[in-house]
């Protein structure tokens, strides 16, 4: 019967993997946003029920967190070191953001939950440019949070333009405004102000000279 056969398509919670998924929940978002997202339809998606996948994650609060944190880690990034301080934050977090626009609505999540794990190693890794470029970790560590409080901010910025977007006939004139707004135009002109403030404020880094190897 069609029963039969619908639940012969159907696999047990031990076949199902962390990958499978993270890309089901990603391409259902993609697709349709996090407004309709429920583990219901990710089950459907997967062709699971939803025990199955419940088995994997607590509640949908704790999948948004899990989606979040795979995006996250596809953010590009180029090694410390590989260029100027600045261009190189502005990039990543550029890249960073671009990469959650894809998404409708996940932006929105990632600013009720915590750091997720990628998001603390993006943090490590800014650090991590700043040292090499010669600031003081406690300078660096500064740096980074505030770049970190600004894209919290621009995050929360275009989880309201995605909202006033979905307003067919805004009747407040902020909802009109902001449905008009480039969001990542604003975080890339904001990236280049508050980093050329940063850059003029600190004193300039100090390299620590290597030591050339001694003739034998």
């Amino acid at each position: 019967s069609a029963l039969k056969r619908s639940t012969a398509k159907r696999r047990e919670p031990a076949s199902l993997s962390e990958r499978q998924l993270i890309d089901a929940g990603l391409a259902l978002i993609r697709r349709e946003g996090t407004d309709k997202f429920s583990m219901r339809r990710l089950a459907k998606e997967l062709g699971v029920t939803p025990m199955a996948v419940y088995y994997y994650v607590k509640s949908k609060d704790e999948m948004f967190e899990l989606l979040a944190d795979a995006v996250m880690s596809r953010v590009e990034r180029a090694a410390p070191g590989s260029g100027d301080w600045r261009a190189q934050l502005k990039v990543t977090s550029l890249n960073a953001f671009k990469l959650l626009c894809e998404y409708p609505g996940l932006s929105g999540q990632i600013v009720k939950q915590p750091p997720t794990h990628h998001a603390e190693q993006m943090s490590t890794y800014g650090t991590a440019i700043l040292i090499d470029a010669g600031y003081p970790p406690a300078t660096a560590a500064r740096i980074i949070t505030t770049c970190q409080s600004f894209m919290y901010g621009m995050i929360g910025l275009q989880a309201q333009i995605e909202r006033a977007k979905r307003v067919k006939q805004p009747t407040r004139v902020s909802t009109a405004y902001l449905a008009q707004l480039d969001a990542y135009d604003i975080v890339a002109a904001g990236l280049d102000a508050l980093l050329a403030g940063l850059a003029a404020q600190l004193p300039k880094p100090v390299r620590t000279p290597k030591r050339r190897p001694r003739a034998s």
